[in-house]
């Protein structure tokens, strides 16, 4: 008898406790666990009277299989519990599933997130801190002023710019992190509802996880979006290029403390999304 890896009996257990988790599915877990009980104990007093040997070995190992199965089991079974009280409590069906792959994309991977946002901030800087500010620089402002399109038109189309650059930076940033993990982890359960993560328990909406997703990164999307328009603002308002990239320079720098300082806790970024819904 060869032990299978933990995570394939992870696995399996994920695939043979699939669904909602109701009274039903909590009976046929305790009563897979009474077996496994009985099992352990019909082997050991069996092995008990088994002479030393390789086939009191062999029994051996499978008696710490079996114990290994029923640790197991009683991790899911304590989730079972878990999520039927949540499910009398709020009302909203909750199911036993693979968290990795979303509990590492909500608040595990730190690092990627973070070389994200200073790309963006970076790139908002770089590209949107001359935008107005060159102009004045060069003396131009009354120029562009005095012609037709040059006191609203040409604004709103350079804001418009802006806009549309930060979010598709913004959105080519996460999706590749996004299309990382998903390739290495895997995806699951996505039609759940999002409770079924057990991190965004706090959420009250009907949220299925896909859903959930795609309103955390259009959140990222629009926290992109006004890094950009601050620092189009700021050059708007800057005599030169130097001074716009400087002021903005110090105005993300003061939003990445605030940020910091405010996801001391690393459910921040879930309760965001939540907020904004």
């Amino acid at each position: 008898y060869i032990s299978k890896n933990v995570d394939e009996k992870y696995e399996e257990l994920y695939v043979k406790y699939s669904g909602t988790v109701d009274e039903k599915l909590v009976e046929k877990m305790e009563a897979d666990k009474e077996k496994i009980l009985t099992d352990i104990d019909e082997m050991e007093a069996e092995y008990k009277e088994m002479d030393k040997g390789e086939r009191k070995d062999r029994y051996g190992i499978i008696i710490a299989n079996k114990m290994a199965d029923l640790s197991l089991l009683g991790i899911f079974l304590e989730r079972a519990y878990d999520s039927l009280e949540y499910t009398r409590q709020s009302g909203i069906k909750v199911e036993i599933i693979n968290e990795d792959t979303y509990n590492y994309l909500l608040a595990g991977d730190v690092e990627t997130t973070r070389r994200n946002v200073l790309c963006i901030m970076i790139f908002c800087i770089l590209m949107f801190s001359g935008i107005f500010a060159a102009e004045r620089q060069q003396n131009m402002i009354l120029l562009i002023r005095s012609t037709k399109r040059g006191r609203r038109v040409l604004v709103c189309n350079k804001m418009i710019l802006v806009v549309m650059l930060t979010a598709i930076i913004s959105l080519i940033l996460n999706m590749y992190q996004f299309v990382q993990v998903a390739d290495a982890m895997g995806l699951n359960n996505l039609t759940a509802n999002c409770q079924s993560v057990r991190m965004l328990r706090h959420v009250a909406l009907p949220l299925t996880i896909k859903g959930y997703l795609i309103c955390m990164y259009m959140v990222r999307m629009l926290e992109a979006v006004i890094v950009g328009v601050v620092v189009a603002l700021i050059s708007r308002l800057s005599r030169s290029r130097l001074e716009a990239v400087f002021v903005s320079a110090l105005v993300c720098m003061g939003m990445v403390l605030i940020l910091t300082k405010m996801c001391a806790d690393a459910t921040f970024g879930c309760n965001l999304v939540t907020l904004a819904l």
